[in-house]
């Protein structure tokens, strides 16, 4: 057997005439797993695109990506139609753009099995279903499926084919720790099984100390250092140990809080879809303080959330702003009083109008309330958010998550709130991102509602968190 299975030298892809990834090299053997990590735009998965014969129309790769004596960078069409998906497959970052949502789980998964002549009946369905956890859930759509669920179903997909290599794209970003664990434990244990090699994308440092054999870090489109798992423990370039000094989030000594309270929610009762998330539940914010609420995904955190901003309303309960029943307001008392309490979405770039360039964004709130110093106010707000004014014309499609998360906070700083709302908005932000949105958020004097399943961040920024249990906060 080769000690390479894939040799990757020199590779470089241009979009246009941007050069994006340059001269980067690394290798995978058969059986282990290397990580290649680094930050959000640093090339990663446009690499893993080139791998696959699946870069966008523009983009033009040269170098050399040895596969069984094959250069993947030069095959047409027709030379991949064997090995893409059977002998190379991957899984990407977000389940629910690749499964066709008209289709149900078995469904795709049976014409995956009928596209390499692999199908042998409906058991054999329920058989794979099962290997993954998903016995009874065939019959399903993708979006009746939680995201861990989605997550596995495409695994399945991918390494029903057995093939040689599997690509991996930051496939637990945007999970809950548990569905980390679970996914992760399930993708090792097939690898253990079947014995193909993987190549794990991802911008988390924790994945590659617990799963890599091996580790290549990326940096602006090149591959800076390459080598065994203990590299992570004595980096040698800068940009690696900023990397790791970025992910080992220290708490940060806090004051206990004595301030009044501003924000305090009293038996607060919810039903969706005749299911009871948040019972009877209460809580305390006090100005100034940063409140951590922690909790698996699907437990009730982005609804207790809404609820705080007004986006929703419960079925029973009490929230106080100031000592104010918060609740009973409506119009145009309502108006004014929830500008005092502002809401940032969990992927900050959906909730950003696409339409609209960056300084109209941040803007508009400031707009509606009648601010008339609005190009001072603009520079002040991107600089308290860490963002050059230049974006100005910028569109949310052309920023980085972090730039995302970012303009978020400035627009809801636009408006002068009091309370900041904000749910998991570092959860798919890579190490060096998510450190900076922290910190950001740290220096703000304002009161801060934090919702994450991050420990770390938590810890970092927040000096009391609560775990959202049985539809209760609880002291964690």
């Amino acid at each position: 057997m080769s000690e390479v299975l894939l040799d990757v030298r020199q590779m470089n892809i241009a979009i246009g005439k941007e050069e994006v990834v340059k001269a980067s090299s690394f290798c995978i053997k058969p059986s282990e797993t290397l990580t290649l990590l680094g930050p959000s735009g640093s090339g990663k998965s446009l690499t893993a695109s080139a791998l696959l014969g699946l870069l966008p129309e523009k983009a033009r790769a040269s170098g050399e990506a040895l596969y069984k004596g094959k250069n993947l960078l030069s095959l047409k069409e027709k030379e991949w139609l064997p090995l893409r998906g059977r002998e190379i497959s991957m899984v990407f970052q977000n389940p629910a753009e690749t499964l066709n949502p008209a289709y149900r789980a078995e469904q795709q998964l049976k014409k995956a099995l009928r596209l390499h002549g692999l199908y042998e009946g409906k058991d054999q369905i329920e058989e794979l279903l099962s290997t993954v956890g998903l016995q009874g859930e065939g019959g399903k759509y993708p979006y009746e499926l939680s995201g861990g669920m989605r997550q596995r179903l495409s695994l399945l997909i991918a390494l029903t084919p057995k093939p040689d290599l599997l690509i991996a794209d930051e496939i637990t970003s945007a999970l809950d720790r548990d569905q980390e664990k679970r996914i992760m434990s399930l993708l090792m244990g097939l690898k253990e099984k079947e014995g193909f090699s993987l190549l794990l994308i991802t911008h988390d440092l924790r994945l590659s100390e617990r799963y890599a054999d091996r580790v290549a870090v990326m940096k602006d489109g090149r591959v800076i250092e390459e080598g065994p798992l203990s590299l992570l423990s004595s980096p040698v370039h800068p940009s690696t140990k900023k990397l790791v000094a970025d992910s080992r989030l220290t708490p940060q000594p806090k004051e206990p809080q004595d301030a009044p309270v501003i924000l305090e929610g009293r038996g607060i009762t919810k039903r969706l879809g005749g299911e009871l998330l948040l019972d009877n539940l209460s809580f305390t914010l006090r100005k100034g303080e940063r409140l951590g609420i922690k909790g698996p995904s699907g437990i009730g955190k982005t609804t207790l959330l809404s609820i705080l901003s007004r986006v929703l309303e419960p079925d029973s309960g009490i929230l106080l702003l100031d000592g104010k029943d918060f609740l009973s307001l409506r119009k145009k008392e309502l108006r004014e009083e929830r500008q005092r309490i502002q809401l940032i979405f969990q992927d900050p770039g959906t909730s950003l109008d696409p339409r609209m360039c960056v300084k109209d964004i941040v803007l508009e709130g400031a707009r509606i309330k009648g601010r008339k110093d609005l190009d001072d106010l603009y520079i002040s707000l991107m600089e308290e958010v860490g963002l050059s004014p230049s974006l100005s014309k910028r569109h949310p499609s052309s920023l980085s998550g972090g730039e995302q998360a970012r303009v978020a906070i400035a627009r809801a700083l636009a408006v002068e709130p009091e309370v900041l709302v904000a749910d998991e908005i570092t959860s798919s932000l890579d190490a060096s991102l998510r450190k900076g949105i922290l910190d950001t958020l740290s220096a703000l004097p304002l009161s801060i509602i934090f919702s994450s399943h991050d420990t770390a961040a938590l810890g970092y920024l927040c000096s009391r968190t609560l775990r959202l249990e049985d539809g209760r906060l609880v002291e964690d």
